[in-house]
């Protein structure tokens, strides 16, 4: 169960809304780029298929896009200590898009 910081139940939208997020979201949360890294790699096949909402509204499972973040080109040499996941996985991001895989 899901409860806010106060304590208090989450309703069913919030739950909701954490299971599910927008592009700007994933890109921050998930992949630690920017919005327009995350839509070149949507464009390349790099992240899960979007819920189109209405034609201009997609969100994407959270589960998924952190299932498909395992999956991108890992460094062979040790990055920097002590680096937050989210940038480690955004210059994974980078180095797919770019095709290197090292």
């Amino acid at each position: 169960m899901l409860t806010r910081s106060g304590g208090e139940v989450a309703t069913k939208r919030e739950r909701a809304e954490k299971l599910l997020l927008s592009a700007a979201e994933a890109a921050r949360q998930v992949y630690g780029v920017s919005e327009r890294t995350f839509h070149e790699m949507r464009r390349r096949g790099l992240v899960p298929p979007a819920i189109e909402l209405s034609p201009r509204i997609l969100r994407f499972h959270r589960a998924e896009l952190e299932e498909w973040a395992t999956r991108l080109p890992r460094q062979q040499r040790p990055a920097s200590a002590g680096m937050p996941p989210q940038l480690l996985r955004g210059q994974q991001a980078k180095r797919a898009i770019a095709g290197g895989t090292t």
